[in-house]
């Protein structure tokens, strides 16, 4: 009984070990924390308002388009909305594909990303503070590697002199394992995080949809300048006459047309997508909660073998007292 502690140090420490190679965990760190990084720029607190703020601006001035301009337009022509319709699918079909065709499905995606990301931000600020805020998460494989090796160390020592100092220093490891895991609520954040994870779909089929949606929409707002130079000529406008008349009248138009900020913004979110899809992938299922609350069972396993072994020293002891002479 005297050597338990030791061995339960050495299980502990090479379970920690294995498992933390057996798992790739340096990789998988290392993947997380490139995803946790290139994602705040749209899923932190700013980030997420900066970005439905400017899905909002370009959707609004989208729609400003289509019904406001596309009819004036039609009316300058003598021409009925569907007449204008067919006429721009045949001299601008790029516009057309955008602004009639296509864009309440590419805005319905965009609005769906969007939201899902409003809905998790609380899951991408418990993942970004893995194992806290200011210790990254590639630490994380370190500090199991460290501790796996000093508990194996500790092993041996123990294993070597047993007894009630080796045996409450097992336990003291244990009490520090299970302390770290939980005052940093890693069981709480490795859950969250799996949250985040499952309510993204990151692979080869959706980036390339998502970024075939966007290029649509991008192109369309190119043509579209092609289709204000008709407009203006319609009206009897040079194209900054024009221009002054929708910045007067539609200011929202003239904002996303004059300054592409917002669009690029949002291409931002497109390029995640397909830069990080072999990270994803690394960390899609990583047992993060599973993994925290083996932490906390591991430090268990290692208090009860310290206990244990401080109640057979103990019993050792009293024995010895109860065979000394009368």
């Amino acid at each position: 009984m005297r050597r338990v502690p030791a061995v339960a140090a050495i299980v502990v420490g090479a379970a920690m070990v294995i498992g933390l190679i057996g798992m790739s965990g340096f990789t998988k760190a290392s993947d997380g924390e490139n995803l946790i990084a290139d994602a705040e720029a749209s899923v932190s607190n700013e980030g997420v308002v900066r970005l439905r703020n400017d899905v909002t601006t370009v959707d609004q001035a989208s729609t400003a388009v289509v019904k406001r301009v596309f009819p004036a337009f039609a009316q300058e022509l003598g021409i009925s909305q569907a007449e204008f319709e067919q006429r721009l699918r045949a001299t601008h079909p790029e516009a057309a594909s955008a602004f009639i065709d296509q864009r309440d499905a590419i805005f319905a995606s965009i609005d769906k990303t969007v939201s899902n990301l409003e809905a998790h931000q609380d899951d991408y600020d418990a993942a970004d503070a893995i194992p806290t805020s200011f210790i990254p998460l590639s630490v994380m494989p370190w500090f199991a590697l460290a501790f796996g090796l000093l508990l194996i160390g500790l092993g041996v020592w123990a294993w070597m002199q047993p007894g009630r100092a080796s045996a409450a220093v097992v336990a003291l490891a244990g009490a520090i394992l299970i302390t770290f895991t939980l005052v940093a609520q890693l069981p709480s954040k490795g859950a969250q995080a799996e949250d985040l994870l499952d309510s993204l779909n990151i692979d080869v089929e959706i980036a390339t949809k998502t970024r075939t949606e966007f290029e649509t929409f991008r192109a369309g707002t190119e043509d579209l300048k092609e289709v204000f130079v008709e407009f203006a000529q319609a009206r009897g406008q040079t194209p900054e006459e024009l221009g002054e008349t929708i910045r007067r009248d539609l200011p929202i138009v003239a904002e996303v047309a004059e300054d592409t900020a917002a669009l690029d913004r949002i291409e931002g979110e497109v390029a995640f997508r397909e830069e990080h899809i072999d990270e994803f992938a690394s960390v899609k299922d990583v047992p993060l909660e599973m993994a925290a609350w083996g932490y906390v069972v591991l430090g268990g396993i290692l208090v009860l073998a310290g206990g244990l072994g401080l109640l057979a020293d103990e019993g050792r002891a009293q024995d010895e007292v109860g065979a000394g002479p009368v």
